[in-house]
């Protein structure tokens, strides 16, 4: 598995200005695509309620960790694409990096977020580390 995605990285990193994710709300998938190739399909967890904004958007802002105190609960490997409003980020956590909280874990699969796409930890880890800043997110 480590060794798919490290291909899957080196192969970005060469097409990176081809590179493109489009994000399925109805299937809970987001697509990494390569030189117009799906490269890599991950299972997410969007917005309940229509919460992940439709559009086309940006990779900008990154970060390892936050926690919203208001929800009691963040995130980490973090990659927005509306500034740091809406992010690509882990599984949540508590309070601190690392402390996944296991029953929203679960929920990977279905909507379950206020508006970000949740990722498994390897998923979320993958993506921060290699989805370069500028690229295009589609979300449909």
């Amino acid at each position: 598995e480590n060794l798919d995605r490290e291909r899957v990285a080196v192969y970005l990193q060469e097409k990176w200005n081809k590179a493109g994710i489009k994000v399925n709300l109805k299937k809970q998938r987001v697509y990494i695509y390569a030189n117009n190739n799906l490269v890599y399909t991950m299972i997410v967890s969007a917005g309940m309620d229509e919460s992940t904004p439709k559009g086309d958007y940006k990779i900008g802002a990154r970060g390892d960790h936050f926690y919203n105190d208001r929800e009691k609960m963040g995130g980490d490997y973090w990659v927005g694409f509306i500034g740091s409003e809406y992010l690509f980020h882990s599984v949540p956590t508590r309070f601190n990096f690392g402390d996944y909280i296991v029953p929203e874990a679960q929920k990977l699969g279905v909507p379950a977020s206020h508006g970000c796409v949740r990722l498994s930890v390897p998923d979320s880890k993958w993506f921060y580390s290699y989805i370069p800043d500028g690229t295009s997110v589609h979300i449909e």
